[in-house]
Parts: C-alpha cells; sequence; structure tokens
C-alpha cells in the first residue's frame, strides 16, 4: 500500500496539491513531498537495516505509533514548522485526507517548508561557517539542551548508556561493513569497549543526574539562519536514545564539525557549548564519544550518498577523519 501512496503524492494525486512540480525526497526513514510552501513527510516501511535491528516500522501499527510520536515531539519544539498530523487514504481513486481516529492507510506529517540551503551539513561542507558562528551554534545547542526534560528513563547512569551504545555500534557497523570494511570497524569498536571497561567507575559514578534527552541531532537536522540554530525532525526512533548522558547532543553535531570543517571549528563549537552549559567537557570522554558519532554518521552518509553525490562527498570526507581520528 504504500509504494502506492508514494506514487500518488510523486504525481500531485493528492487533496490539497499546489498544481507545481512535486520534489521527492528520501531520507534514512522517510519519504518527503515538497509541494510549494508545504511539506508531507510519510515514515518508511521498508528501510529493512532498521527494522531488523531496532524498531520494526514495516508493521502500520508500529509506524503509525512511531509517527505520532516524531509528530509531538518536533512540533512542541518547532510549532511553526510542524504544522499538522493527518491521515491519508485512497477515495474516488485519489489520495484524500482524514482524521487520524478514520483509520487511515498512512499517517502524513504536514509541515511549512523551510529554506535547506541553511543547513549546518552544507555550510560544513562549504567552510562558510565562522568561528563566531560556531560558537553560537554550540551555545545554543547547550541552551536547547538545558531545557530538555527526558520524559522516559531507561538508564541509570552514563556507564549503561554508553554499554547500549557500544552494542549498536557493533550492530550498525556489521550491516555497513560495504561502506567500513571489517577489520577497520574491529578498531573503532575495541576502542569503544575497551573505553566502557577503563571508565567504567568513572561513568557509573555520574550517576542519574547525568542523564538528558538525547535528540537526533546531526547536521543535516540543523540549520543556521540569521544567527539562529533551528532543529528538526529530531525525534530519535529507538527508545533508548531518548535518554542519553546528557552532553551527548554536544558529541553528535560537533562530530560532525569535526570532521567536515576541522578541529579548529570542533573546539570553537564546545567553547561555545561549554560556556552556555556553564560546565566542561570531559577530556577523557571526547576520543569515545566523538568516535561513536562518527561510527553512526559516516555509513548514513555512505547508504544517502548511493542516490546523492553531495551526501557521497561528505561521506568520503567522513571517512578519511575517521580512519586517522584514534592513531590523532
Amino acid at each position: 500500500m504504500q509504494k502506492e501512496i508514494v506514487k500518488e503524492f510523486s504525481a500531485g494525486n493528492f487533496e490539497g496539491y499546489g498544481g507545481g512540480n512535486i520534489e521527492h525526497i528520501q531520507t534514512a526513514l522517510s519519504n518527503i513531498f515538497i509541494d510549494g510552501d508545504l511539506v508531507y513527510k510519510i515514515c518508511k516501511d521498508d528501510y529493512e537495516v532498521f527494522n531488523k535491528i531496532y524498531f520494526d516500522l514495516s508493521k502500520k501499527e508500529n509506524r503509525h505509533t512511531f509517527t505520532t510520536k516524531d509528530f509531538r515531539w518536533n512540533n512542541e519544539i518547532n510549532s511553526d514548522v510542524y504544522s499538522e498530523l493527518k491521515g491519508v487514504k485512497f477515495q474516488d481513486k485519489k489520495l484524500v485526507f482524514t482524521k487520524l481516529s478514520e483509520d487511515p492507510d498512512e499517517l502524513v506529517i504536514i509541515m511549512n517548508k523551510i529554506d535547506m540551503s541553511d543547513s549546518v551539513f552544507l555550510k560544513l561542507l562549504n567552510t562558510v561557517l565562522s568561528p563566531s558562528d560556531l560558537y553560537s551554534i554550540g551555545a545554543q545547542l547547550a541552551e536547547m539542551d538545558n531545557d530538555l526534560i527526558p520524559k522516559e528513563t531507561f538508564f541509570s547512569n552514563p556507564y549503561e548508556d554508553f554499554l547500549d551504545m557500544t552494542k549498536d555500534t557493533i550492530g550498525w557497523l556489521e550491516l555497513n561493513k560495504k561502506y567500513i570494511p571489517e577489520d577497520e570497524a574491529f578498531e573503532y569498536v575495541s576502542f569503544l569497549t575497551k573505553f566502557a571497561k577503563t571508565n567504567e567507575s568513572e561513568l557509573k559514578a555520574l550517576g542519574a543526574e547525568s542523564m538528558g534527552v538525547g535528540i537526533d541531532g546531526h547536521s543535516e537536522n540543523a540549520l543556521f539562519s540569521e544567527s539562529k540554530l533551528l532543529l528538526i525532525d529530531t525525534y530519535p526512533p529507538k527508545k533508548e536514545w531518548r535518554h542519553k548522558y546528557k552532553h551527548i547532543n554536544a558529541y553528535r553535531l560537533g562530530s560532525d564539525i569535526f570532521a567536515l570543517q576541522g578541529k579548529a571549528a570542533y573546539l570553537e563549537f564546545v567553547r561555545g557549548y561549554e560556556s552556555a552549559a556553564k560546565e566542561s567537557l570531559n577530556p577523557e570522554f571526547e576520543k569515545a564519544y566523538v568516535l561513536y558519532a562518527a561510527c553512526v554518521m559516516c555509513p548514513y552518509l555512505y547508504i544517502l550518498g548511493e542516490n546523492d553525490p553531495v551526501r557521497l562527498e561528505a561521506a568520503k570526507k567522513y571517512h578519511e577523519f575517521l580512519k586517522t581520528y584514534l592513531p590523532a
């Protein structure tokens, strides 16, 4: 059913179609359709890797539950962007929007279009972010982190969280070994495993008060325009990813900055983050957390880069960073 819905959205055969060209963009988890000033987002049902090891979105009930939570999360953060959640179904050979209670075939998140040329990802690739921009991005991210309150809790301390992160990294790299060879991946996993063992006592001692809210805050989900940071699509699809070490969001975005614009840019970002957080990042943790974030993002960019030369360029640059990061 979803293939037919995606086909009809691509053709503009849906209620309220504006009459212009429909731009169809695919991310790892979403089909996105841009129609003028409106954007329609449908959660994918066929991402086999994700469905196999994280959360099975091939099942309609799971997909609808996830989409509902995804909308509520992002609407709470950015109500100007995330406007409505509606159902959609076929009626007289055309897609029409329905109430959520009317057993729709799919759920659709309706958004107001924003200028994606302002994405931090593209600005990093083009090295156009100044030191003051990077400082501001770090400071604004810390302010956002300070305002986030955990709604779900899973871990008693960062040690438990880090073990889960390492387990996810092993599975993710195993499934993407055509991009990162097994012998190379073994080095990264070994470092993460050794870090957990060496720092077990310190991570456990940080306790529950050092846990916070994890967001899917990589550079493609961050925009920076007129000196303001805007985060979009930040709902983490796996439940454990929503309860993380409180500084994980800094490392997730910081890793992209490090890989795509260099160490000096990363350090300026960290300086801004620490200033607003009123707390220094632990230098003993940096290598492991940046490595973890890089192991997530590099294969992700390779996957999307199969149909996108810009992302492929970024994946290769990220990979070069990853291969030289540990010995540095």
